[in-house]
């Protein structure tokens, strides 16, 4: 299926990359009429390092947004279904030792493109899979052996007993964004 840009400002959300960019490489020659074309044209003419959508950059801040199709009925259940075969597979290969690091992207984007709805309904999040996908910020917290305290004077780490049900639903949904790689621990 081909797909027909509206314009350029439009060919450049698709190809991610800037309205200024897809004026300089049209003038090199890429074309601007279908977004298979351009795609094509870029793969054969720009060198792979030097594209946006295929170098590795660990700062990336992935933005999600839910559509009002992922909150359809049988889309909903299609994508959560999706994000808990991954993490099945993944607490499967954890339990027999192996290293899950090559499924983490993977693991990070179905949990991504579950929306809200479909999050507040409970994902089966495996506590080692978890503790894999929360590590990076975990490594920057207070250890908890310091008791360290908040400014207000209250322990940064508490037990269940202590918290409320909004604040256990809010670290709930803290805690899957940090899974699902929307929080992520920024280079100072």
């Amino acid at each position: 299926m081909t797909t027909i840009p509206r314009n350029r400002t439009h060919l450049a959300q698709l190809l991610n990359i800037s309205k200024g960019m897809v004026s300089r490489l049209a003038a090199r020659g890429m074309p601007v009429d279908t977004l298979e074309a351009a795609t094509s044209w870029r793969k054969a003419n720009l060198d792979q390092a030097r594209r946006k959508d295929v170098r590795f950059d660990p700062y990336r801040q992935v933005q999600t947004r839910s559509t009002p199709l992922a909150d359809e009925p049988h889309v909903l259940g299609a994508v959560v279904a999706h994000a808990e075969k991954l993490l099945d597979l993944a607490a499967a290969a954890l339990g027999a030792g192996l290293n899950i690091g090559s499924l983490v992207p993977g693991l990070r984007a179905a949990l991504a493109a579950v929306p809200p709805s479909g999050r507040r309904d409970g994902i089966g999040l495996p506590l080692a899979v978890a503790a894999v996908l929360c590590a990076d910020v975990v490594a920057v917290l207070p250890r908890r052996e310091d008791n360290p305290l908040n400014d207000d004077g209250t322990p940064v780490y508490c037990t269940r007993s202590e918290m409320s049900d909004e604040d256990a639903q809010y670290m709930g949904r803290f805690w899957y964004q940090v899974c699902a790689g929307e929080i992520r621990v920024t280079a100072p």
